[in-house]
Order: structure tokens, then sequence, then C-alpha cells
């Protein structure tokens, strides 16, 4: 299925590079996954948690937080440095929870 999407954005115009990049592999991958009759995407992703991975309760804080109306205009790179020189630390601007807002 990958490499079909792959395909099309190609044809569609997409660098063949970027096109990996949005997928998340490299074009060496592809080019494995070519070489290989019938391979398929075999990513599995992670298949334990972090250990430094946010508990339910900091992640819904995290969230609460930057939803606040007070808050909700800013980016997290605004968001975290400010709410530090209130004292707060709820999360990092790469944490997970950011990204997935």
């Amino acid at each position: 299925m990958t490499i079909e999407m792959i395909d099309e954005a190609v044809r569609d115009g997409a660098r063949l590079k970027e096109a990996c990049q949005t997928v998340g592999i490299a074009t060496t991958t592809l080019a494995r996954w070519r070489a290989a009759p019938g391979a398929q995407d075999a990513r599995r992703g992670p298949i334990t948690r972090p250990a430094n991975a946010l508990t339910t309760e900091e992640e819904e804080n995290a969230l609460a937080m930057m939803n606040a109306p007070e808050h909700s205009s800013m980016s997290p790179d605004t968001l975290v440095p400010y709410l530090a020189t209130l004292g707060l630390y709820v999360a990092s601007q790469s944490t997970r929870v950011w990204i997935s807002v």
C-alpha cells in the first residue's frame, strides 16, 4: 500500500524524496522494498512505551492547559516558555501530546 501511495504521489508531480519523507521512510527503504517481490511496509512501530512518556493524567493536564481559552492561540513554542515564566512545567515543546492536538 505504501509503495503504491508513493508511486501515485510521484506520478502526480511530487519528488520521490519528499513523498518518502511524508510517509516516514527513506528512499533506500523504498528501493529495498521494490527489490524484494511482494514486499510491503514491515514497520511495526515502537514495541514498548518510552520510560519518559507522559502519564494519562499528565497528558490530560497538558491538553487542558494548551486548550484553555487564554492559551488556545499560542503555539507550543510560545506556550511552554510562557508557562515557565509562571513557574509551571507541563511538558516540553517536543512532547508527543503537543503534536497530536
